[in-house]
């Protein structure tokens, strides 16, 4: 049985955000005409941050009946986007879903009381925007350089060569055949394996641990930064996007996505995220990572980037600095604002 909200508590939640999605990345408009003028077009729907019931996303048994159909466990979104985060709840925690909420919330009280979308659409933008990295809170960060560590397919190759200089000196080892796991899920032991099929797990081990490897890569090894963008004006800036150019050098290594943590039964890794990470895009001179901000507000210091970039640095970096400009673009902005950020690569 689902812990469902009731008609007015669906009600209530799309009015808290004036009848848009919650996801930062959407805000689309929910609610609009048909062509019946005594009827109303809707394609919002009121999502359930942790589960109706037991066998849903995100389910928490700690709640009562009560609370799992209660405003506070709900949030408004556009239909893709709540299919969205039910079809990816671990990417999608409680914990991410709450700051949505938190955040549209406060877009519409704040687009309430203060009418600047309307007046910044009919007008030039004219104030002062300021780009800072987040980590640092100035317009320059110091990240480290990448340490050399073992990626687990080098672990991997090593734990198969090992078994293979163990059966070399003890050909009694070898099975005749592969023995079945105990566990179903779970790929045989190598100490379990018999030679061929050692062999062959030699041969694919850098396609196989290559997920694994990028993983602890871009996940674990590399920095990760973000900027934010203050809006000194008395406007917003309508619609905004931002470009970062990153100077080209083969030195420097940007993810162009989230990967997963490896799973322990390596047939259902799930693939790499792209959901919310910035778009990267590379020339002869420099890597562009590009996001839509969406409106730019007034006095209130917004991320630019709705996942931190991953980026590596190598060894040969330390001690320089590295000159990036920024670009910030908008409906009422006639040209784009220019920043120049700077990144000094230091010891890891």
């Amino acid at each position: 049985m689902r812990d469902e909200f009731s008609p007015k508590d669906k009600d209530t939640l799309a009015k808290r955000v004036g009848y848009h999605c919650s996801s930062p990345n959407c805000r689309a408009l929910t609610a609009g005409p048909q062509e019946d003028p005594m009827k109303v077009l809707n394609v919002g729907v009121a999502s359930h941050i942790t589960a109706a019931s037991p066998d849903g996303p995100r389910y928490d048994n700690s709640l009562t009946s009560e609370q799992r159909s209660s405003l506070e466990n709900g949030i408004w979104l556009c239909q893709k986007c709540g299919k969205l985060i039910d079809n990816e709840p671990t990417r999608y925690t409680v914990e991410t879903l709450r700051e949505w909420k938190k955040q549209a919330e406060q877009n519409a009280l704040h687009a309430v009381e203060s009418g600047s979308r309307v007046e910044a659409l009919n007008s030039i933008f004219s104030g002062d925007i300021d780009v800072i990295f987040s980590q640092s809170r100035s317009s320059q960060i110091n990240l480290k350089a990448f340490e050399k560590f073992e990626f687990p397919s080098e672990v991997a190759k090593k734990n198969i060569l090992a078994e293979l200089e163990r059966r070399r000196k003890n050909p009694a080892l070898n099975p005749l055949f592969n023995l079945p796991s105990m566990d179903f899920f779970k790929e045989t032991p190598l100490s379990e394996m018999n030679l061929d099929d050692l062999n062959k797990e030699l041969d694919c081990v850098t396609q196989k641990y290559a997920d694994a490897d990028c993983y602890a890569l871009y996940e674990t090894h590399s920095n990760k930064f973000n900027l934010t963008i203050i809006n000194h004006g008395t406007e917003y800036i309508i619609d905004g996007h931002i470009e970062l150019y990153i100077p080209k050098n083969e030195r420097i290594f940007i993810s162009d996505r989230i990967f997963n943590k490896p799973s322990d039964y390596p047939f259902r890794t799930l693939p790499a995220i792209n959901s919310g990470y910035p778009k990267i895009e590379g020339d002869d001179s420099s890597t562009t990572i590009s996001q839509n901000t969406g409106d730019i507000r007034h006095k209130i210091p917004q991320r630019a980037f709705h996942t931190d970039i991953r980026i590596i640095f190598s060894q040969e970096l330390i001690g320089q600095e590295i000159e990036c400009l920024c670009k910030i673009f908008g409906k009422n902005l006639p040209d784009p604002i220019e920043k120049h950020l700077k990144i000094i690569v230091t010891p890891s």
